[in-house]
């Protein structure tokens, strides 16, 4: 770069916790990364040193015991090693709380901390993500209100299943909506590519028979009670 000497050196430092994230990275750019760290995940005794640490400063002196912080961090390693969901769940565990952190708050307290994991990951989602997510909901509030009435049979057997045909008549649908001009079939593709790549869509391969061939199905990774308002509140939608 004309902006440089030519003795200078420029390298970049990836971090990251998010697992995946040099499974999704392009060849071209995982092929260049020099030496990759992988860092020991946090225990239950880490996580709950964090937490003792992390109350002592944010919390009222007298409001925690060790037995409450033990069973968050026990709470948090079933599903995470992360220190920052640790304390998040710790704050939720204090918001829901009165004047002494109550331990059998903690289920409650780790249903929003999910909520609020999730909203996170949303909101940083492009605007065309976050429809194709509705999308995804959509169909599967319109398969229930069918069961519930009985009246799958009358449709034809493709048009029962999530798949990305399917989902993809929707998702224009709500591009209209919004006032956005649908991607074209094969970004839409790539778009649920990425959602499923970050946890938030399960996508699966199913035959449907040795006439039909075979298609892929979608479905969210959370129930439609959990995940509809996180991205209805991160469009801006209440």
């Amino acid at each position: 770069d004309e902006h440089f000497p030519s003795y200078v050196g420029i390298s970049a430092i990836l971090i990251s916790n998010n697992i995946k994230l040099l499974s999704s990275l392009p060849k071209a750019t995982f092929d260049r990364i020099g030496v990759k760290i992988h860092f020991t995940s946090y225990g239950v005794d880490d996580l709950f040193q964090i937490l003792k640490i992390h109350a002592k400063y944010a919390l009222k002196e007298g409001s925690y015991d060790d037995r409450t912080l033990i069973k968050i961090a026990k709470a948090i390693f079933e599903v995470s090693t992360s220190a920052r969901e640790a304390k998040l769940a710790l704050f939720n565990v204090a918001k829901l709380s009165n004047n002494k952190l109550d331990e059998n708050l903690i289920p409650k307290a780790m249903e929003e901390t999910k909520k609020d994991l999730l909203f996170e990951e949303v909101r940083t989602r492009p605007l065309h993500h976050k429809i194709t997510l509705l999308a995804v909901l959509e169909f599967q509030k319109r398969i229930k209100r069918m069961n519930q009435y009985g009246k799958v049979g009358l449709f034809k057997y493709t048009l029962n299943l999530p798949t990305k045909t399917n989902i993809y008549n929707i998702y224009k649908k709500l591009c209209e909506k919004f006032e956005e001009k649908p991607k074209s079939y094969r970004v839409f593709f790539d778009i649920i590519d990425e959602l499923d790549k970050y946890g938030l869509i399960k996508t699966e391969v199913q035959s449907l028979g040795r006439a039909r061939g075979i298609t892929t199905l979608v479905r969210p990774a959370e129930s439609v009670e959990i995940l509809e308002p996180v991205i209805k509140k991160a469009i801006g939608i209440y």
